[in-house]
């Protein structure tokens, strides 16, 4: 399970929480998640999706997440390392949530660039994340995403 608290639009505080009650994964695969029709993958963790059906906040961290596993996936291939390992979420700051789904579920999500850091056994990254919708290019929200592998 994964929280974030947080102060909504009108300034309340409000708790998010995510879990996954689902069977647990015995194949990881680096294709693109589901909520994404096309992806970009650059340098090390960092790459480009665009998302579609974003149709509400628990579409949009499905979509988050998914994304951020193909790309910490693609950059342990390349980089001939194990891919298939655990990817946890470790903690997101500066997300605006307030209007955060966009009113045609379309999405460009861009990560990068990371900084890597090692503690123990664990490898973590924090990775700068843009979000952006093609139908309201104005608004734009920067925020860090750490994962850990």
């Amino acid at each position: 399970m994964a929280s974030l608290v947080f102060r909504d639009a009108r300034g309340i505080r409000r708790r998010f929480e995510l879990t996954d009650n689902g069977k647990p994964i015995d194949r990881r695969d680096p294709e693109p998640p589901r909520y994404c029709s096309s992806s970009l993958l650059g340098d090390d963790f960092c790459g480009g999706f665009t998302c579609h059906g974003i149709n509400s906040h628990g579409d949009f961290w499905v979509a988050l997440m998914e994304a951020s596993k193909a790309i910490h996936m693609a950059t342990l291939s390349r980089r001939s390392e194990d891919a298939a390992r655990l990817y946890r979420f470790v903690s997101c700051e500066g997300l605006d949530l307030a209007g955060l789904v966009p009113p045609d579920g379309r999405l460009m999500l861009h990560f990068g660039p990371a900084k890597v850091r090692r503690a123990g056994d664990r490898v973590f990254t924090v990775t700068q994340v843009k979000s952006q919708s093609p139908s309201a290019p104005e608004v734009l929200r920067t925020f860090r995403l750490t994962i850990a592998y």
